[in-house]
């Protein structure tokens, strides 16, 4: 079912067809490509994932999961530069809604090339692990930020 608001159409799915709303799909100008899908994975009204084109190119750019429920991101996935492939992967360890690890893809390969770790919480990378070099845990000497997209 399909209803429009102005340019705004927004779209519920139910995929499995057992009478419960499992996606709902945003396209804010009304152009046809979905500009952010929601899943409720369990059927329990509840939104697990949330997927977002933010340039509005077709292809999703990012994806955040909360997987427990609990309204705090645990991880979200990032496509930085559009070529379709995950670039950063974000996870909160510690469950206070801000990301604590991120995981770098920097040649553009698919596969994470750096890990930086916020070890005493205060938002900025204290370790890196370089999985192509070292692959050893190294202080880090920079005021590297883990999570860009941190809300607060």
């Amino acid at each position: 079912m399909s209803e429009n608001y102005g340019d705004t159409i927004i779209t519920e799915v139910d995929s499995d067809d057992n009478g419960v709303i499992d996606t709902v799909l945003h396209d804010y100008n009304g152009d046809g490509v979905t500009d952010k899908a929601e899943y409720d994975l369990n059927e329990n009204g509840v939104v697990e994932s949330t997927v977002i084109d933010q340039d509005g190119d077709g292809p999703m750019d990012s994806e955040y999961h909360d997987l427990d429920e609990d309204g705090l991101v645990e991880f979200s996935e990032h496509d930085t530069d559009g070529d379709g492939q995950r670039d950063t992967a974000l996870f909160d360890l510690d469950g206070n809604g801000v990301a604590d690890e991120a995981d770098i893809d920097v040649d553009a390969d698919g596969s994470p090339d750096l890990i930086l770790r916020d070890v005493d919480g205060d938002g900025f990378a204290d370790e890196a692990y370089d999985i192509n070099g070292t692959a050893e845990w190294a202080p880090v000497d920079e005021q590297i930020q883990i999570d860009p997209y941190a809300r607060g």
